[in-house]
């Protein structure tokens, strides 16, 4: 689930905590606000049971957002029973703060105007602001995070203020009482919801979105000092299913104001981009791989700073391939003086290599052969198969983990029985995936067909292919 998703939950339920809000407050105060006069302890101690209860209905399925989100049945407890405290005191206290804010702008007994109007509403919002903010500030107290209690707070105070207003419009368009509060409860629980969450993901900094195993494409925003990845129900970064993985695997630090992985000492080991570490520096686009879990590393600080190279950086012993304007990439032929080769399409084939050499007559010196591009192959980098190679020799190359497949991975069982292929067509080549239960990933992002550039990570599974050519 995306941090956009998470947004449209947050409004829905908040949305549904004011109805919740509305109903209750209708059943244990009958007729309370159809009433015109009260004494002021009468007024006081409604608007306080009103606060408490609109707070307690509101925080408490804002907290339910959170915990759904979480998919932590320990986090969804706790997220609950905060919302609804959080709820609760805002809710006595910014109706207090809202009624007096309503008594200093519109005195009693003056004449309703349009000034005295605006006035009022304002007054109204003011309370509500305060409620709103309280609310979202609840939101850090949930993931134990200062920065997140900012960001909500912002937005929650800006959903108050905003829902506040549409109290005494609602009042003012439909003459009910009872159906303009149900109205306003509403309005506000969905805008200090839809705020509160809009507000976390605009201002996120750093956040990991799983690219493989349980929940694949959710994204979770990083906000506190030191976050753990791990089995634990109440870890930042949960990794529920997968069995290898311990309660706090790894941890993704804070230091000087950068992110930092380190593994916990785990017996599985951590890894980035194919290599394990214990600790190393985190740059926006590195693949977190932890058992068959795979997590994109995202922060805003680096994502103008590191570009991600195509162009994978050759170790020492490898042959330096060459880039020659005259020689096709794909069919290794020499191109003639229109620019035609061997895999040309509606023209004549230019003359082949040895075809050439063949004419050169016998007196002339030997011309010396031009070199020609290796074949296409895909380097295991990750997965029980590291440091496998592979050539792409045929028009077609078949991945899975079934017998009789080209590319056979019968050691990692999260690679369907017939996976993927990698296919030589005429503008070069792509991979496909075959209907796969986890899916065929190339640098990161889920495909059915893409075209492979050299130095593109093909995944699989567990497995980290780097295409060369």
């Amino acid at each position: 689930m995306s941090l956009k998703s998470k947004i449209i939950l947050n409004s829905l339920l908040g949305a549904i905590g004011g109805l919740i809000a509305w109903a209750v407050t209708k059943a244990i105060l009958p007729g309370f606000f159809a009433v015109q006069e009260h004494s002021p302890n009468e007024l006081l101690l409604g608007n306080s049971v009103f606060g408490v209860l609109s707070g307690v209905a509101i925080g408490g399925m804002l907290g339910a957002a959170d915990g759904l989100w979480s998919r932590s049945p320990a986090i969804f407890r706790r997220a609950i029973l905060i919302g609804s405290i959080a709820g609760a005191i805002a809710g006595f206290m910014g109706l207090a703060v809202g009624q007096t804010a309503f008594s200093l702008l519109v005195p009693e007994g003056e004449n309703r105007t349009l000034g005295s109007f605006m006035l009022m509403v304002i007054g109204h919002a003011v309370g509500w602001t305060f409620i709103g903010g309280a609310l979202g500030a609840a939101q850090g107290a949930i993931g134990m995070s200062s920065i997140r209690a900012r960001h909500g707070a912002i937005g929650g105070l800006i959903g108050g203020f905003i829902g506040g207003m549409s109290f005494d419009v609602s009042a003012n368009i439909l003459r009910s009482d009872s159906l303009s509060r149900m109205i306003g409860l509403t309005i506000t629980g969905y805008t200090i919801g839809f705020m509160v969450g809009l507000l976390q993901d605009l201002l996120k900094q750093a956040w990991v979105v799983v690219l493989q195993g349980n929940n694949e494409g959710r994204e979770i925003p990083l906000y506190k000092p030191i976050s753990t990845i791990g089995r634990d129900e109440l870890a930042d970064v949960p990794i529920f299913t997968d069995l290898t993985v311990g309660p706090r695997h790894a941890f993704i630090k804070v230091e000087n104001n950068r992110h930092v992985l380190e593994d916990a000492g785990s017996a599985l080991g951590t890894s980035i981009d194919g290599q394990k570490v214990t600790k190393q520096l985190l740059k926006d686009g590195d693949i977190i791989e932890i058992g068959a879990v795979r997590l994109l590393f995202r922060e805003k600080a680096t994502a103008a700073k590191y570009v991600i190279s195509r162009d994978m950086p050759k170790s020492s012993g490898q042959a330096n391939i060459p880039n020659l304007a005259h020689v096709c990439q794909f069919c290794g032929g020499i191109k003639d003086a229109q620019g035609n080769c061997q895999c040309s399409v509606g023209t004549a084939p230019a003359a082949s290599q040895s075809s050439q050499q063949a004419a050169v007559p016998t007196s002339t010196p030997p011309i010396a052969p031009v070199p020609v591009p290796q074949a296409a192959r895909l380097v295991a980098l990750a997965g029980p198969y590291s440091s496998h190679i592979y050539d792409l020799q045929a028009v077609e190359t078949t991945i899975g983990r079934e017998d009789g497949r080209d590319i056979c991975l019968a050691g990692d069982k999260s690679v369907s029985r017939r996976h993927a292929r990698v296919a030589r067509e005429e503008s070069g080549f792509f991979v496909y995936d075959e209907g796969s239960s986890n899916g065929t990933f190339v640098n990161g992002a889920r495909v059915t067909r893409a075209a492979l550039s050299p130095g593109d990570k093909v995944s699989v599974g567990t497995t980290e292919l780097r295409f060369e050519f």
